[in-house]
């Protein structure tokens, strides 16, 4: 509601054509009255978020409160998407502003930041891409395994 109160606004005065496609549990019922305007979809809950994720041009994770592991943005990252996040939408993951995802903590920065990324082709492609070299350097599971295998076996040394 955040986002769609306070950043949609923003993005529409530029960019008219915008739609925003929202997916996750209880989204439908939120944003009911919202999805009449035409600019807003929601799939609700899926079991798979790779076609919709597939079919995007960016990922936007407009996320104020919570914790812990960030698996949306991991998940959009291993598709080579570009994200667009608030600073506590991506703690604790290996974010870079403007190399590996785009930063932005007001709603007016959120904006401008999303309107970058569509508006050239380039960085979201670097963004992108650097988000992808990201997940396959710091978050494989198999290199993961590899480096607590490593530790233990240090440990039991000991």
């Amino acid at each position: 509601m955040y986002f769609v109160l306070k950043i949609l606004p923003l993005i529409e005065k530029t960019r008219p054509d915008f739609s925003l496609l929202v997916i996750g549990e209880n989204s439908s019922r939120s944003l009911e009255k919202l999805v009449s305007l035409g600019c807003i979809e929601t799939a609700g809950s899926v079991k798979d978020v790779r076609p919709y994720l597939a079919k995007a041009r960016i990922f936007i994770n407009p996320m104020r409160l919570g914790s812990g592991m960030r698996r949306k943005v991991l998940e959009a990252w291993a598709m080579g998407k570009p994200v667009v996040s608030t600073t506590i939408g991506c703690e604790g993951l290996d974010a870079r502003d403007r190399e590996n995802i785009l930063i932005a903590d007001t709603p007016e920065g959120f904006a401008r930041a999303i309107n970058t990324l569509l508006e050239d082709g380039a960085l979201r492609l670097k963004v992108g891409q650097e988000a992808r070299k990201t997940v396959e350097d710091r978050h494989d599971r198999r290199k993961i395994a590899a480096s607590q295998e490593e530790l233990y076996a240090q440990l039991t040394r000991r």
